[in-house]
């Protein structure tokens, strides 16, 4: 009866008296954000185009959920908005163009608060964010080409961090509590070259029906409530940490397929008449603990300076601020997440100077 009565009273409380939405569901479609995406037979996934709203990022707190709400924006090209802020004279004929996943998207982040909006302000020359959340290697790869047709750019910055270069053996993408896998494009290595696989790609463009106890419980919103606050990831079905499932890897190694596509990326750049820059990024590490290099990204960074690519690595200045002063270097990351407004800022000063020198034809 205590139950009961905790149900309708929650329910009055927060207008949902005749709720019958599986409620933790809703709050997944509102993180993945699946209005402010589109279908592509290659991609997958791509940022909808000239769209703007403002986008919930739910993450765990101290006291269980919390909602983060940032601004959105994206261009009639789908890329994201480096907005001119500060009405800064920009010029106009030189050009970058960058690749990532959501480090250099900027998750978390309004649209002036992310590196490349950063960047821009910075060098005072346009700056355009061609990443997406969610992106491995092969799928910013995948978009360069048709984005080169249409910015033309003069510098084109590839972000490898170690998750995107992970997901280049990943064929699938499995969102969280359903365990529904989203099937994506990736690479097999054929006779020293790069193959192409799972394309084009069919649109599921469903979430399916949670399944078990999550079916029914979900449906309680005083479970919905005590849950989400004293067990966030069990709620939610975060996995981190867990295993990834072995049935939607390739037989490939990341690195390999990293490279070869670094290999690409730089011919492309040899067709297309710009200068490419790999960027090295990392995440967020424990200040108390000892630090050790990320050896997946590191020999992805070794294979781009074997083939004379520009190549900018953030390690040693974060290890450098970690270790000098450790509160600065927290405040460079959400907890556990991505980078915040001051951290990208961090980043697009390591970069400006040495894209001031490309622009001006300085090796």
């Amino acid at each position: 009866m205590s139950l009961f009565c905790g149900e309708i009273g929650l329910r009055i409380l927060l207008g949902k008296i005749d709720s019958t939405e599986n409620l933790p569901l809703i709050d997944l479609k509102l993180q993945f954000a699946e209005k402010t995406t589109q279908f592509d037979p290659i991609l997958s996934w791509k940022p909808k185009d000239d769209f703007r709203k403002l986008e919930t990022t739910l993450l765990p707190n101290n006291c269980g959920k919390k909602r983060f709400r940032t601004a959105l924006t994206t261009l009639k090209n789908g890329m994201r908005m480096t907005p001119n802020a500060w009405n800064i004279q920009l010029n106009q004929s030189k050009r970058i163009l960058t690749l990532g996943d959501s480090f250099t998207f900027g998750g978390e982040v309004h649209d002036e608060e992310t590196w490349p909006s950063h960047l821009q302000a910075l060098i005072k020359k346009p700056v355009f964010n061609g990443a997406f959340n969610g992106y491995g290697l092969d799928q910013s790869f995948l978009s360069l080409e048709p984005l080169l047709k249409k910015i033309n750019p003069q510098i084109v910055i590839l972000s490898v961090i170690n998750e995107n270069i992970f997901r280049t053996v990943k064929t699938v993408r499995v969102k969280s509590f359903t365990g529904q896998p989203v099937s994506k494009p990736y690479f097999r290595i054929v006779s020293g070259k790069l193959d192409l696989m799972n394309t084009p790609l069919q649109d599921t463009g469903h979430w399916e029906t949670p399944k078990s106890w999550r079916a029914f419980l979900g449906r309680s919103v005083l479970a919905d409530f005590i849950l989400s606050q004293v067990a966030f990831n069990f709620w939610y079905g975060v996995k981190w940490g867990k295993d990834f499932p072995q049935e939607h890897f390739s037989d490939q190694k990341p690195e390999a397929v990293s490279c070869l596509i670094l290999r690409e990326f730089q011919e492309l750049g040899q067709t297309y008449h710009f200068v490419p820059v790999v960027l090295g990024q990392y995440y967020w590490r424990d200040t108390s603990r000892k630090s050790e290099r990320d050896p997946l990204t590191q020999k992805v960074l070794e294979c781009s300076r074997n083939l004379k690519i520009k190549t900018i690595d953030l390690w040693e200045g974060f290890e450098e601020l970690r270790a000098e002063r450790p509160e600065e270097y927290d405040t460079l990351f959400f907890p556990g997440h991505h980078m915040t407004n001051r951290g990208n800022l961090w980043v697009a000063k390591n970069l400006a100077q040495e894209m001031e020198a490309l622009l001006k034809g300085e090796k």
